[in-house]
């Protein structure tokens, strides 16, 4: 299990905050988060108007998925495309994943990467992930392996369990790096401790007693 999807979760997952003093961003979430999709839409819409990007990056989620709103791919591209022009990394992660997939647009793994890139040098810790793959995989770029592991490391970094299982993976099979079962196991439990999600986490417990680490 190597990536790629869309950085949409970390959204759904914030906590709301109290009601009083709340800005639209943060009642656009809030309304997300309780499953009340036609609320976060129409204020991220309002929210977004005014250039707040992360709105913009929810309202195109929304659109993405048809929640609360039609269910439009080439609108959720033109407001992903608005807030990573304006340096929302989360954004530019999520048009680097529908050039992927082709949703809304053609497949083209060069732009893919090209957005992958600029989430994950805007800190996105799952873009760094994801670039990492095309790299081991030689879509859409050239650097090999090597880089690979570089970007897999950056994501680990940052709190991005796939980025560190990973690496964990290159340094048990001696890919691109040094044969290392110890070092490999180390990133292995990283991924671990930061709580991947089920699907991930199957993966990362076999890898960890595969390598006699429970």
């Amino acid at each position: 299990m190597r990536g790629t999807g869309m950085s949409l979760a970390a959204l759904a997952a914030c906590v709301a905050a109290p009601a009083v003093g709340q800005s639209a961003r943060e009642q656009s979430i809030s309304a997300y988060g309780r499953g009340d999709y036609a609320a976060a839409a129409e204020i991220s819409r309002r929210a977004c108007d005014e250039d707040d990007l992360a709105s913009c990056t929810l309202l195109g989620a929304l659109h993405l998925d048809g929640l609360g709103v039609v269910q439009d791919e080439s609108r959720a591209a033109v407001l992903f495309s608005k807030a990573c022009d304006g340096g929302e990394s989360a954004a530019c992660h999520n048009l680097g994943s529908m050039h992927i997939a082709g949703q809304g647009m053609p497949v083209d793994e060069a732009r893919a990467a090209t957005f992958y890139n600029a989430a994950c040098d805007g800190g996105d810790a799952m873009g760094c992930s994801d670039l990492g793959v095309m790299y081991e995989d030689g879509r859409g770029v050239t650097g090999g392996v090597e880089r690979a592991a570089t970007l897999y490391n950056r994501a680990c970094v940052g709190g991005e369990p796939l980025g560190c299982y990973n690496l964990g993976r290159l340094f048990e099979d001696g890919v691109g790096v040094d044969h290392n079962p110890l070092l490999a196991l180390e990133f292995y439990l990283q991924a671990f401790d930061l709580g991947p999600n089920a699907g991930l986490m199957a993966h990362v417990e076999d890898a960890i007693e595969r390598l006699g680490g429970f």
